[in-house]
């Protein structure tokens, strides 16, 4: 048999939308009538012990990093085909208004916000593969020696103030310049 869910002498019972306590009904009580709404309500479950509330809650979820800002890139694979060898500056944005998120990229030092210091950019996306691993998708349009798609694994350190990009899959075969199998970025 189903009845109201009680904690103590007190019910707990869902009116129009919000939670009102009301005193237990007479009889079984497998029906609450609150004038307005009758609530059905499971069996509390018995298997659980009661929730200790002198017990400190959990600890909040690990920080949660960003791509969004300023990177500078402190460490790559060895260049290849035809890539100057540079670790150059790139800013990765946030959609405003849109699903489009956007990267520039400039040499070293530069501003990738400005459009005059712009070498190189594209588009990219992120996603949890199963394993709980943040995935980035890189889309260039220009200024990285190939423009077919590359797929990353996504890390940062525990300051959130480096970003290692590793690549997963490349659409390219050996012409990608810059971000290539593993790139660390420093945050500004």
């Amino acid at each position: 048999m189903r009845s109201p869910i009680a904690i103590g002498a007190v019910l707990l019972v869902a009116c129009g939308g919000k939670v009102q306590e009301t005193s237990p009904p007479p009889g079984d009580g497998s029906v609450i009538d609150t004038g307005t709404t009758i609530i059905d309500a499971p069996s509390p479950d018995t298997s659980n012990p009661p929730i200790d509330v002198d017990k400190p809650p959990p600890p909040p979820p690990p920080l949660r990093c960003s791509t969004y800002g300023t990177w500078d890139v402190i460490e790559r694979d060895p260049p290849c085909c035809g890539d100057d060898g540079s670790k150059p500056a790139f800013h990765f944005t946030i959609p405003m208004g849109g699903l489009v998120f956007r990267f520039w990229g400039g040499p070293p030092g530069s501003d990738p916000t400005k459009e005059t210091e712009r070498t190189m950019e594209g588009t990219y996306s992120l996603k949890i593969l199963p394993d709980g691993a943040t995935q980035m998708t890189l889309q260039p349009s220009y200024g990285m020696g190939c423009t077919y798609d590359a797929q990353f694994k996504v890390s940062f350190d525990e300051t959130c103030s480096k970003m290692s990009l590793d690549r997963i899959s490349d659409g390219c075969t050996g012409a990608r310049w810059y971000i290539i199998g593993h790139t660390l970025l420093e945050k500004r």
